[in-house]
């Protein structure tokens, strides 16, 4: 089993799997998480350069930044609506995963954003396949048992306004999510119920 986490940050859509006999590679281009395990310093929006070094993936994980869809106070759509300028969100990335799905066509494949994304990723990845609380997931997969999931983090959890990877921790995905996808994997050895 290889699986690609596209986008990766600190890694938390692929951590279920670090511990199985999958091989798990990770990429992201940001310097400062370069050093979480598994990470390859590769740029989604220049995968034609690198994306054939690579074990093609059985599945793909990837989260596009959010910040172009964010609907949080200072995220730029929100800031444009109230200085009344008109705004779009840069697609670049989302559409550089979608180029990599259709490129090295993995059985499966989730790609995961922000509740205020819909509008946008909709016409990139097709209608949205699941909302579990704030994630919203696009993609080929069996539906996950995560009914009335909550996010760990609630609105309480705040992180340090000066901290470089603010961002990356607020982004991650929660362990729970990650092993819910690897748990569909192993309670259908067959992949039966995988569209």
């Amino acid at each position: 089993m290889i699986v690609w986490d596209l986008c990766s940050g600190l890694g938390g859509w692929s951590e279920a799997w670090t511990d199985t006999h999958a091989r798990v590679f990770r990429f992201d281009n940001f310097e400062l998480v370069q050093d979480v395990p598994f990470t390859h310093n590769e740029d989604v929006t220049r995968w034609m350069d690198w994306v054939d070094n690579y074990p093609a993936p059985d599945l793909i994980l990837a989260s596009p930044p959010c910040l172009e869809f964010s609907q949080a106070y200072n995220a730029p759509r929100v800031k444009a609506r109230r200085e009344g300028r008109d705004w779009a969100p840069d697609l670049t990335i989302a559409k550089a995963v979608r180029d990599i799905i259709a490129h090295v066509k993995p059985r499966w494949w989730i790609v995961e954003n922000v509740v205020g994304s819909i509008k946008d990723l909709d016409p990139v990845f097709g209608r949205r396949t699941q909302i579990i609380g704030p994630y919203v997931l696009w993609g080929n997969f069996p539906k996950l048992p995560l009914k009335g999931y909550r996010n760990p983090k609630g609105k309480t959890q705040s992180w340090d306004i000066g901290d470089p990877l603010r961002a990356n921790k607020r982004a991650i995905i929660p362990f729970e999510i990650s092993q819910a996808v690897r748990r569909s994997w192993f309670e259908q050895p067959d992949l039966s119920g995988w569209s």
